[in-house]
């Protein structure tokens, strides 16, 4: 039965389109509906503040402006950014040359298949302490 419908999960995975294709297709819905209410006159109250603030629409000339003088510092003010980027190469590296195939196969190889999760949520913890780039690190490695 969980096989049938982690089969089902996978089809669906697999017709969707490219990530960047749906982060851009996601884009132009947020940026299309923001400048709707903004030319409709949509004010939002802020939480806990008496404040209203009128929607700001992105395909506005305003927010056109706002979203080119911004993308830089919003792109390098990631936190992480740098470890990210660090870690994603290092990790790639290790891929390609077939370090971290035959690293994984021979630390799991011997473990139980019904342990399998638990050494995957082991090392993910152990990743998570050693950088913050765990989230992007471990679900490749679980996938060999």
């Amino acid at each position: 039965m969980l096989d049938g419908a982690m089969a089902g999960i996978e089809r669906v995975g697999n017709r969707l389109p490219h990530p960047v294709l749906l982060f851009a297709g996601l884009f132009l819905v947020v940026a299309a509906v923001s400048t709707a209410l903004s030319f409709a006159g949509v004010t939002v109250r802020v939480p806990g503040d008496d404040k209203t603030l009128a929607v700001k629409g992105v395909f506005t000339g305003e927010g056109m402006v706002w979203l080119l003088n911004n993308f830089i510092p919003n792109f390098t003010g990631f936190p992480s950014l740098g470890t990210v980027l660090l870690m994603m190469a290092a990790v790639g590296v290790a891929e390609k040359t077939g370090l971290l195939e035959t690293a994984v196969r021979a630390s799991i190889a011997r473990a139980p298949r019904a342990l399998l999760p638990y050494l995957v949520a082991f090392v993910a913890c152990q990743a998570h302490l050693m950088s913050d780039v765990a989230i992007l690190v471990v679900p490749p490695l679980a996938a060999l």
